[in-house]
């Protein structure tokens, strides 16, 4: 099975390319996101992908930081930046697995439409949830793919053998929701933002900031 970074470096110009599927959620969720976050704010993005809503956010807040496993994601970030006059955005090619060697922690924490494509879903919420300061937000939104159709994950270990996609998490509403309880975290809203996917706020401590 050809490797995460892999997949990506060889997959990013062609992601970056693909037009946003649902604009509207998509900004939805942008608005929401940055109605929770302040100017004092450090934030950190993992799997940041082509970096757009890093730097969307970066104009809102103190810090970014945006990590991709993909050194070839994480250029085009810091290219787009540039564009965009910003700062106080910095991009690093780092996985999940390895972000405990940040010695910083953070305000926000922001994982979408990446958590499916890890190894391990409560390894890496664990060191999400360690990233964070007290009371810190952490807000994802991930593909739940075993709430779409059984075959998928047949299809997905096929194309896997091929080379053809990277390692894929089969996850559920309910056991998502479990896994951040589990490991800690507070969930303070749920969103069904399209049929496999959801949209998540959660506190780490469990501290509330916002009605919904």
């Amino acid at each position: 099975m050809i490797s995460s970074e892999e997949f990506w470096n060889k997959n990013s110009q062609k992601y970056i390319a693909k037009p946003i599927k649902d604009k509207n959620t998509y900004n939805k969720k942008l608005k929401i996101t940055e109605d929770l976050l302040s100017s004092t704010d450090r934030i950190l993005e993992v799997g940041c992908g082509s970096g757009e809503t890093a730097i969307y956010h970066a104009k809102n807040v103190k810090h970014v930081l945006a990590t991709d496993i993909s050194a070839a994601m994480v250029q085009h970030g810091i290219e787009k930046s540039k564009q965009a006059g910003l700062r106080n955005i910095d991009f690093k090619q780092v996985a999940i697995e390895d972000l405990l060697e940040e010695a910083e922690r953070f305000d926000a924490i922001l994982a979408l439409n990446v958590l499916h494509l890890v190894n391990d879903v409560e390894a890496s919420l664990k060191i999400i949830y360690e990233l964070l300061h007290d009371n810190g937000l952490f807000v994802s939104s991930t593909p739940l793919l075993l709430e779409v159709n059984p075959i998928l994950k047949i299809l997905i270990s096929i194309m896997q053998k091929l080379n053809l996609a990277p390692p894929v998490s089969m996850l559920s509403n309910k056991g998502f929701i479990s896994l951040l309880e589990n490991v800690g975290f507070k969930i303070e809203m749920t969103w069904k933002s399209s049929k496999e996917s959801m949209f998540i706020v959660a506190y780490k401590n469990g501290k509330k900031f916002a009605e919904f």
